[in-house]
């Protein structure tokens, strides 16, 4: 068994709070790179926002939810 299997087979069995514990030690000493994380931010604004322009294109139709609600159940349940 490889080094790298044996440590992901300890990885494996530890429980949530050593998890935890073990991305606190080893999250301090491994920084993640804060500049590879912008690209995938940027995507995903980027998406939003193409998002927001598709629900702007909606047209608003006018509903009388109670109404509705109402003749809905006049129709199941013939009250």
């Amino acid at each position: 068994m490889s080094t790298r299997e044996m440590a992901f087979s300890l990885l494996e069995h530890l429980s949530e709070s050593d998890l935890l514990m073990f991305l606190s030690i080893f999250g301090r000493l491994y920084p993640q790179d804060a500049a590879s994380k912008k690209p995938e931010n940027a995507d995903s604004m980027l998406a939003f926002q193409e998002l927001e322009s598709l629900i702007e294109r909606i047209p608003a139709f006018p509903v009388d939810e109670d109404a509705a609600r109402d003749q809905y159940f006049k129709e199941k349940y013939g009250a």
